[in-house]
């Protein structure tokens, strides 16, 4: 009961039938809010609402939707308010890798908007949320809503299109705008109603050139293979040539770690063993992770990559990559040299002995 403008408990008891109605005895004239503590379950509770009981016995609802609340002309001294709870549903958005639906997008932002039957939307969103493990879910009540994504997941491109449906008292659906992106299935037992949207990989591509290690302007031919790290299916397999342009590797999945293979040397030079990783960040560069003196990335083009091959017999010029074996090897024949040197000594003599 409203006191001064403070709310007050009514005093005496109230109790709920097995008819869904609720009394509250003797009430004197005056004005309360009518308050639902507990809704029942799948429902809304009510919002407050402001009643007045005047002098003459008439009750009065003050700020309440009509349709939601109303008065029943009862016998006797009896008021009836007639209150209606709205049916609640569980409302998911799901996200999925177009290429793999199996595969769940997490950090997918969205907002959610309620419209009236025209699509018009206020500045605010209702709800806003992000995915995690490939859904975000939200209670709605029938109604008309508009969906848009706010923010892709990260390596995908983004879908900005507003989608505009509406839910039904019965839990039945209907998008207004549907494309092959998305789908929306009508509630379940369950209250569910599961808003499917795909996602495609954002993509880029790059090259790749075949140089001598001791000439830059010589192009050479080789055979290179190109994976995503962790994916044994998927190998692309190119070759350079001694003329025309760099070899591309194209639809290449941002966000991805690749593997960089040479499997066939150019002729008369040597085959450089090493498996290269490089990143493709969010932005389309090449991230070389360990680089070296024969491969490297253009300083202008963040996505030419220049592979160099020494001739056989050749060593690096500078350290980096491939300096230290041809040390090792090279002090190693030095050492085999001198012991056989010195074998020869001691041989020698024990002959003058």
């Amino acid at each position: 009961m409203l006191i001064n403008g403070r709310m007050t408990a009514l005093e005496g008891s109230s109790y709920s039938h097995l008819d869904n109605t609720i009394d509250f005895p003797n009430i004197p004239p005056g004005e309360y809010v009518l308050r639902e503590t507990q809704a029942p379950a799948g429902y809304e509770k009510i919002k407050d609402t402001r009643l007045r009981i005047g002098e003459d016995g008439r009750l009065t609802i003050l700020d309440s939707d009509p349709t939601l609340l109303s008065v029943e002309t009862g016998q006797g001294d009896t008021l009836t308010v007639i209150a209606k709870n709205l049916r609640t549903f569980n409302f998911q958005i799901k996200k999925v890798d177009s290429a793999n639906e199996t595969t769940l997008l997490d950090n997918a932002r969205f907002s959610i908007y309620k419209t009236d039957v025209n699509w018009t939307k206020g500045d605010t969103a209702l709800a806003q949320g992000v995915t995690s493990a490939g859904i975000y879910q939200i209670n709605l009540e029938h109604g008309y809503y508009i969906l848009k994504e706010e923010q892709a997941p990260s390596g995908y491109l983004l879908n900005q299109k507003e989608y505009r449906f509406q839910i039904n008292h019965d839990g039945s659906i209907l998008l207004h705008n549907p494309d092959e992106t998305v789908s929306l299935s009508r509630a379940d037992a369950n209250r569910l109603i599961l808003f499917t949207m795909k996602n495609t990989r954002s993509t880029t591509s790059i090259k790749l050139a075949k140089r001598a290690y001791s000439n830059s302007d010589r192009r050479l031919a080789a055979v290179f293979e190109l994976k995503e790290e962790g994916d044994t299916a998927t190998v692309i397999t190119k070759t350079t040539k001694t003329d025309g342009e760099e070899i591309v590797f194209d639809n290449l999945r941002i966000g991805q770690t690749y593997l960089l293979k040479e499997t066939q040397a150019p002729e008369g030079y040597q085959l450089n063993t090493k498996v290269y990783r490089l990143r493709l960040t969010d932005s389309g560069q090449v991230e070389l992770l360990d680089g070296d003196d024969l491969l490297s990335l253009d300083d202008s083009n963040r996505q030419l990559l220049t592979a160099k091959n020494l001739k056989k017999g050749e060593y690096p010029k500078t350290g980096g990559f491939g300096v230290l074996p041809y040390i090792t090897l090279g002090g190693g024949m030095m050492l085999l040299a001198l012991a056989v040197e010195l074998g020869k000594e001691k041989r020698w003599k024990h002959i003058r002995k």
